[in-house]
């Protein structure tokens, strides 16, 4: 990640983490050779012209939402064991249920080993969590938290397919957040794919949105000019 003038530009090993984070007063055309996907900020949203007719096209968006309280009324699962991952075996146990939950049978072969490297640099960090609930001890459930200046991010939380709409993923969210108000932290912060049911599932959690962010591709077709 580095800044670059007004612009914040995400390097990265996978090229579908690439992309340039486009804020006010940005020049479009200083990183559009390098970068197919741009994150428009909401403080940028007047050069989405210049965007489209440099061939960019919207496909997706992020909230970027926000907890501010008290987690006692989350849902608490008696028969859900909550691990922090402190062996390389549950450092395991969590990237199969984050590959498989979000990246699906498909691809799993192809990201395990990825996710996998970086979940086993990190698990140690004092400041990363990466939290594993079991069931019967099978691990089933995944919830990462980032804790950075006072605030924790949470990141990372899926759900095997077939233990989904138990209450998993709060449960596991409630642990993070409880941990991360014992470090002192005051808001806890996430980000999710704008008008999915995951945000809906966050906002009767008590998060807010703080902004929404719009995602364009180089690349895309229109919906003008798709065909379907």
């Amino acid at each position: 990640m580095a800044a670059d003038g007004c612009c914040l530009l995400v390097h990265s090993e996978r090229p579908e983490y690439q992309c340039a984070v486009l804020r006010a007063g940005c020049d479009v055309q200083h990183f559009q050779d390098k970068f197919a996907t741009v994150h428009v900020l909401p403080s940028a949203a007047d050069q989405i012209g210049q965007l489209e007719k440099l061939g960019y096209v919207e496909s997706s968006g992020f909230s970027y939402m926000m907890f501010r309280g008290s987690v006692e009324s989350w849902k608490t699962l008696l028969e859900l064991g909550i691990e922090k991952a402190a062996t390389p075996a549950q450092a395991a146990d969590f990237t199969h249920v984050q590959a498989a939950a979000f990246i699906g049978p498909e691809l799993y072969a192809q990201w395990y080993p990825w996710l996998h490297s970086w979940n086993l640099k990190n698990y140690r960090s004092e400041d990363q969590g990466l939290y594993v609930g079991y069931i019967e001890g099978k691990a089933v459930g995944t919830c990462m938290s980032l804790i950075h200046d006072g605030v924790a991010g949470l990141y990372a939380v899926g759900t095997l397919a077939e233990y989904r709409k138990l209450g998993i993923a709060g449960a596991l969210m409630k642990q993070a957040v409880l941990d991360a108000h014992s470090r002192g932290c005051e808001a806890v912060t996430l980000q999710v794919v704008t008008g999915s049911y995951a945000e809906s599932f966050y906002e009767k959690l008590g998060f807010k949105t703080e902004f929404k962010v719009r995602i364009y591709k180089r690349g895309l077709c229109s919906k003008k000019s798709c065909r379907h």
